[in-house]
């Protein structure tokens, strides 16, 4: 529940807070609210694991840019940069915004990038670094192992003190605008000493064990928001205010180049086409997601310059009947509309992780638009270690994924990376992409290559979803691009705006 309360001295973990001015506390008011968080899971960066206390990192921890919602980069902690061929050398501020007052160094930007590196959160992210080096106190200069434009969308980990983020029970030292604190048994993210803006001076944790009941813990007023990820239970909007947070997180639909009919690329055209991709993005996700016929958001500036030209969001059952009876499958059973060539019926194994509701329900809505075009997918829901080890094991056909894609857009992660499964090395896909990493080959160019050779079906972009209660007044202008809470401090709370509003017409 949200609270008008006096500002609190707290205890940080791991170290004392600074003192608070007790003049100021007594004067200024401060507002509190609380959010939900995984006791069970770690609030340091490097080590969580779980997508609801990730949400909350931004109020701790800054990066060297952060990611407008235009989805171009902007300077956060570090001062200045300059560009090469495959470099990036960032100068640091010299004065101190660590939590603690001190200076950032290159020594903790290194520190940060080994620790991101290695982490579960960030690895992907980074994935196009070879190595990041301390020319000075206060230049670092990154190594790029590839070629790809916009680097600074990748330089966005949490930058914190050297060595204080060693393992999960620590709470590193970070430059964000909150502190990690506690008063008696019950930990707060509170404001730094020396930091006024924004009305949320501290954030109450409350501790929750399933993530399928965050929608009623915010009904019954235990919490006044949270950050949804879309994963499992689906959100209801009886009595809630949303506000969507744009993500680079692609739902795909990968297919297994192993199985016969897959093999043949105008199979997997007809696939494309006859799957209804804006059903899944307004249907499955309620709108919150953005329909993508290429791995790439088409409401990002990127999206104009790269493949502007090469639209295939739209479903078209025709194009894709033909294109399968280009490959010979023309005969149709006149009970169920399956179709047939030589090698037997077009039956498909689509597998998809039980957990999420929302990839379950995207499966099955990929599975009545392929009946359309007389193909037969029988949906196999796995939990997900089953569901991981038959992917392993390529028992499948198809399969419905999730994964969050770099800021500056690489697919190295289809690519000989972590879902790369049924993907030959020997695609012309492949091949083109790693023609575009080493600089030989355009994004447009290999996004026309990829567009014929479909080794993968993109489906939809996904947004985060920023749930809050009519406490509070939440603009949409205070998120950024994967970042729902990135300007907390514009938020307001409605008693107030009540209040002034009422003050300013009395007579």
């Amino acid at each position: 529940m949200l609270l008008l309360c006096a500002a609190l001295l707290f205890t940080s973990c791991g170290q004392e807070s600074e003192p608070i001015d007790e003049t100021a506390a007594q004067t200024m008011p401060s507002v509190e609210c609380s959010a939900a968080y995984f006791a069970s899971d770690s609030l340091n960066p490097y080590f969580c694991s779980t997508s609801l206390n990730a949400s909350l990192m931004p109020l701790l921890y800054d990066g060297l840019f952060s990611v407008q919602q235009d989805s171009t980069a902007e300077p956060a902690v570090a001062a200045s940069y300059s560009e090469g061929e495959d470099w990036v050398k960032i100068v640091l501020p010299t004065t101190g915004i660590f939590s603690d007052g001190s200076a950032v160094t290159a020594n903790d930007v290194v520190y940060s990038f080994e620790k991101a590196k290695n982490s579960a959160f960030y690895r992907n992210e980074l994935s196009g670094i070879s190595d990041a080096t301390a020319d000075s106190p206060l230049e670092v200069t990154f190594t790029f192992s590839d070629r790809l434009p916009d680097r600074l969308l990748v330089l966005t980990f949490p930058i914190v003190k050297n060595q204080t983020a060693e393992n999960a029970e620590s709470c590193p030292v970070g430059t964000g605008q909150y502190v990690v604190s506690s008063q008696e048994e019950a930990l707060f993210l509170t404001v730094r000493p020396g930091i006024s803006e924004g009305r949320i001076q501290s954030v109450r944790l409350v501790p929750v064990t399933d993530s399928g009941n965050l929608m009623y813990t915010l009904q019954t007023g235990e919490i006044d928001f949270f950050v949804s990820d879309l994963y499992g239970e689906r959100l209801s909007r009886t009595g809630e205010q949303m506000l969507d947070v744009p993500t680079s997180n692609l739902i795909f639909m990968g297919v297994n180049s192993n199985s016969y009919a897959l093999s043949f690329s105008a199979v997997r055209q007809a696939l494309s086409q006859a799957v209804n991709r804006d059903e899944i993005a307004e249907s499955v996700y309620s709108g919150h997601a953005v329909a993508a016929g290429l791995p790439i958001r088409s409401d990002t500036r990127a999206y104009a310059s790269y493949a502007a030209s090469e639209q295939s969001e739209a479903v078209d059952y025709a194009a894709a009947q033909s294109l399968l009876e280009s490959e010979g499958y023309t005969t149709v059973d006149p009970q169920s509309g399956e179709r047939s060539g030589e090698k037997g019926p077009l039956r498909m194994r689509l597998l998809v992780n039980s957990e999420s509701a929302y990839r379950v329900e995207t499966a099955n809505c990929v599975r009545d638009s392929l009946a359309r075009v007389g193909i037969t997918a029988t949906v196999q829901s796995l939990p997900y270690e089953q569901y991981v080890q038959a992917l392993n094991a390529g028992n499948y056909d198809l399969y419905i994924g999730e994964v969050k894609l770099p800021g500056n857009g690489s697919l190295s992660v289809f690519f000989g990376g972590s879902v790369s499964y049924g993907i030959s090395e020997r695609s012309k896909s492949y091949l083109a992409w790693q023609e575009v990493i080493n600089g030989s080959v355009a994004l447009p160019a290999f996004f026309t290559t990829f567009s014929q050779d479909l080794p993968f079906l993109p489906l939809a972009f996904r947004n985060d979803v920023l749930v809050y209660s009519d406490a509070l007044i939440v603009p949409e202008e205070s998120v950024l691009f994967g970042v729902a809470l990135g300007r907390i401090d514009r938020w307001r709370v409605a008693e107030e705006e009540r209040t002034e509003a009422g003050s300013t017409q009395a007579p």
